[in-house]
């Protein structure tokens, strides 16, 4: 099983739990739309103790759980690297699935948008510096990001200083590869 197959997999595994999703509150009287997203903002939800997205950090690592090529090398290593993290902590598991679709260096040298992931992000929140792809994105992400904007902006790193998001991320990335 190569690359195409695992991100198959996560396109498969978020469409079926989309379905679910959609499925499960059909009787709400809203839109097939709405019940998009809505369970989009369900994913993105943040408080403002949180270092990462823990729903999306919990969706990603119920999706490599249950892929079933179990003896690809693909999927050794990504379980052995989400395995090393704590949950909610640095780096994502969004991150470490990307090293391993994508390589080490493509990782390092893109901006992904904090919205929908894509790795143009070229704005970016004035204050946090939390990247965005599109003022569509950053509108979107807004409610939930207005809340934990401000404890973003102020995060300490570990030794004491203060970090944007970005540094931060950028700081505990470098520390971890994904193995092979």
């Amino acid at each position: 099983m190569g690359k195409n197959a695992c991100a198959l997999w996560f396109i498969l595994y978020t469409l079926r739990e989309l379905l679910k999703f959609v499925d499960t509150h059909a009787d709400d009287k809203k839109t097939p739309k709405d019940l998009m997203l809505a369970f989009a903002k369900k994913l993105l939800a943040m408080d403002p103790s949180d270092l990462v997205r823990k729903p999306t950090e919990m969706f990603l690592r119920t999706a490599i759980r249950s892929f079933p090529y179990h003896n690809s090398l693909l999927f050794q290593t990504l379980a052995k690297s989400v395995a090393k993290v704590e949950f909610g902590q640095l780096p994502t598991t969004y991150m470490l699935l990307l090293q391993g679709l994508y390589g080490v260096r493509y990782v390092e040298t893109s901006r992904f948008c904090a919205t929908c992931g894509i790795s143009s992000a070229t704005k970016q929140c004035p204050k946090c510096k939390l990247p965005y792809c599109s003022a569509d994105c950053q509108r979107f992400d807004w409610p939930i990001h207005k809340k934990c904007c401000e404890a973003i902006s102020k995060r300490p790193l570990p030794g004491g200083d203060t970090a944007t998001y970005i540094e931060l991320n950028e700081d505990k990335l470098k520390d971890v590869k994904i193995e092979d």
